[in-house]
């Protein structure tokens, strides 16, 4: 058992015969917290004051304005900003008319190695084969895996590249990127060919909205 000394500050006990009050210093008497006024709008239907269209929302409010009042004046700039948006997804959903090219280095030869490619700064990708077509194995620059990331619907829009020995021109999307586990750096890419006229398979990131709470619609 520890003792502790505890100070008291409850009022004084009455003072016994012949001496000194006893206890220490009594507190201070707590101070009454004032109560909030009236506003100028409550006391003015208070006195009976008649409002043509009623009294006015926030009776209680006592600085800046009602959000009930100032809504109706926002909506026309709501609308505004969310046509922007509409026409601006619209627009992001269409084929770019000009064409990006991701032009190759060269064929892939079986020296052309995963480590080697990294140590020469390139990235070797494939254009898997279809029906008809069979797989075109490429080495590309090391720029191109960060261009089609940070390129907008980056799985979805088409690339266009060159052969470098029949120079024939080829669409493509991507399919895939791969990524070291450890440095984050891009060491392989797989493109899919896109053939006019026949089912192209892409790959649609789906993000859900909701309309109630967003502007957008």
């Amino acid at each position: 058992m520890v003792p502790t000394t505890v100070r008291n500050f409850g009022p004084k006990a009455p003072a016994a015969k012949g001496g000194k009050p006893a206890g220490g210093p009594g507190a201070a008497p707590a101070a009454e917290i004032p109560k909030r006024g009236k506003t100028v709008l409550q006391e003015m239907v208070d006195s009976g004051t008649e409002f043509i269209l009623g009294p006015p929302p926030g009776l209680n409010k006592t600085q800046n304005a009602h959000r009930e009042s100032i809504v109706h004046k926002l909506e026309p700039r709501i609308d505004l900003y969310a046509r922007k948006l509409r026409e601006l997804y619209f627009r992001e959903g269409t084929i770019p008319v000009v064409k990006s090219f991701i032009d190759p280095i060269r064929e892939r030869q079986p020296i052309d190695t995963i480590e080697k490619c990294h140590l020469e700064r390139v990235v070797p990708g494939v254009i898997s084969a279809r029906d008809e077509f069979p797989d075109v194995d490429l080495v590309f620059p090391w720029r191109v895996p960060f261009a089609i990331s940070r390129s907008e619907h980056s799985f979805v829009r088409p690339w266009y590249l060159k052969h470098p020995v029949t120079e024939e021109e080829m669409r493509v999307t991507c399919s895939k990127i791969d990524y070291h586990t450890k440095t984050k750096l891009p060491y392989y890419m797989e493109f899919q060919r896109y053939i006019v006229g026949r089912p192209n398979l892409l790959r649609l990131p789906v993000i859900p909205v909701q309309e109630d709470k967003s502007a957008h619609f």
